[in-house]
């Protein structure tokens, strides 16, 4: 819009100049303001392609998603892309559902659809409503789907294909340049945020779009999660044995556990849970001790786990409580699994090593006046250990829980 304005502009001006002062003299303003135009148009050309030849790489890197999948009767990994009508794919929580399909088997299966209906409240798929979209997110549960449609047939992509009709947004910028159009100052905007655009190139951040740049110079905070923003993570596996699966609850952000409950080979179910320490300990009424019996849990065993838990959390170290308890006959897959009654196995630490550069980021942040908190769900102890390891923390610092952080007044957040 801008540049139709200079362009008028530029027309305006030749004919007026050439009229009132004849060629060439009368053509200098608007061929000024022509000049100026091609300036912006190649400096943005030039710049948006450079971009996009490193953004094509990027997004093949971007397209190599593999899921779990059961093609003819064998289980493997495949790329989302290689997925044909009468798959078998395995979701988990987390996961994006790569087509659309129908539920075949699973356990407690909830279904994010915010970004494709725009409803707020999850989903319950199950045998009774099976229709699953391309798109969705698995919010909670497991479950096998069948593949139905793919590609273009799909919701999602039906979706997509209708968004990318409309036009593009004006920048800010952009904006304000319809109220303030002088010929030079776009030209000035441009090449200003194409520059912008090669620094943050040599730092290695690409740049789709020179309104980025604008954006990430307008930034005045950073929040940053700790697990996969500062953290490496390192996974593991063994074997176990095989035992008949009955019910499984993934983790959730608001139960802050997750648990299973099995067959014995020799009969009865039992469930086995593990994650939040403060909250599986909770459920805990007996404890295994050192001999390896089942004894009550009494204050004094209580008080010597919660001082484990605060030891390894002030040492960084994520707190896990293992629980199992043994099920009564008459258990329903159907049920969820009981809070009270189990019995503690012990407490587990896990350390995750800080990711190489995190401390001179935050560094580079604070020097340039940019202040960077970190927000997580961990004990507050293990959060303040961390914060303090990543240079994030510092001595005149403070850490907040989320319930006090919400009580707090506008006022007092603000100071």
């Amino acid at each position: 819009m801008t540049l139709m304005i200079l362009g008028v502009c530029a027309f305006v001006s030749l004919i007026v100049g050439i009229a009132t002062e004849g060629w060439p003299n009368g053509a200098h303003d608007g061929l000024g303001i022509v000049a100026s135009i091609l300036s912006v148009v190649f400096v943005t050309a030039v710049s948006d392609y450079r971009q996009s030849l490193q953004f094509r790489d990027l997004d093949k890197e971007k397209r190599k998603i593999t899921i779990q999948v059961t093609s003819n009767g064998f289980r493997q990994k495949l790329s989302i892309y290689d997925l044909l009508p009468g798959d078998i794919v395995h979701l988990a929580i987390g996961d994006q559902v790569p087509a659309d399909g129908l539920f075949v088997s699973g356990f407690s299966v909830l279904i994010d659809e915010w970004s494709l209906a725009g409803e707020s409240e999850p989903v319950m798929v199950n045998s009774e409503n099976p229709c699953m979209l391309s798109g969705t997110e698995v919010q909670d549960g497991s479950c096998n789907m069948m593949v139905a449609t793919v590609g273009m047939r799909t919701q999602w992509d039906k979706l997509m294909a209708t968004l990318s009709e409309g036009g593009d947004d004006e920048t800010p910028l952009q904006l304000q340049l319809l109220l303030f159009s002088s010929e030079g100052l776009p030209l000035a905007v441009t090449l200003s945020l194409a520059f912008s655009m090669k620094k943050m190139m040599n730092d290695k951040a690409l740049v789709r779009h020179l309104a980025a740049c604008e954006t990430m110079g307008s930034a005045t905070n950073i929040c940053s999660d700790n697990r996969d923003t500062n953290y490496e993570s390192y996974d593991c596996c063994a074997e176990r044995q095989a035992v008949k699966l009955v019910r499984v609850e993934p983790f959730h952000s608001t139960k802050k556990q997750t648990g299973v409950v099995v067959e014995l080979p020799e009969g009865g179910l039992r469930a086995h849970t593990k994650d939040a320490s403060e909250i599986v300990l909770a459920a805990c009424n007996k404890v295994i001790n050192s001999n390896g019996d089942v004894i009550p849990l009494d204050e004094e065993s209580i008080n010597n786990l919660k001082a484990t838990i605060d030891q390894f959390a002030s040492e960084a170290l994520r707190t896990l409580c293992l629980a199992y308890m043994v099920l009564e006959s008459g258990f329903s897959p159907d049920n969820p699994l009981p809070h009270s009654g189990h019995t503690c196995i012990g407490i587990a630490g896990i350390k995750d090593p800080v990711r190489p550069g995190v401390k001179e980021s935050v560094a580079v942040c604070r020097s340039a006046g940019i202040p960077v908190r970190m927000v997580t769900g961990d004990n507050i102890n293990t959060a303040k250990a961390i914060a303090r390891e990543c240079e994030i923390l510092t001595d005149d610092g403070i850490a907040v829980e989320g319930p006090d952080f919400r009580e707090k007044s506008q006022e007092e957040l603000l100071n």
